[in-house]
């Protein structure tokens, strides 16, 4: 079976009753195909800056940027510059889902 991020968030809601508010959903900048489908919703996100560098050179030729396709200006999302241990527990604890 195969299905979005997107979709799986919807069956964990309707199959086991997990409250979405808790969630946090974590992308790259690059190499995800469904922000679309992730941007909106009651679930966090936590975009991290530079993880899949790998990724970019298939996405050199995305004419858009980033913010086209996601706001960061929703409380609900958070940009990490870095996947290090504290540069994480800053955007999770922006996000508030982590209690320091």
């Amino acid at each position: 079976m195969v299905a979005s991020r997107a979709q799986a968030l919807r069956y964990l809601h309707v199959r086991w009753g997990i409250n979405l508010s808790s969630t946090v959903v974590i992308v790259g900048d690059y190499g995800d195909t469904d922000y679309e489908c992730l941007r909106g919703g009651i679930h966090k996100t936590l975009v991290i800056k530079d993880v899949c560098n790998e990724s970019k050179k298939l996405h050199n030729n995305r004419s858009y940027p980033l913010e086209h396709v996601i706001t960061f200006d929703s409380p609900n999302v958070v940009l990490a510059d870095g996947c290090k241990k504290n540069q994480l527990s800053d955007a999770m604890e922006k996000l508030g889902t982590l209690k320091v």
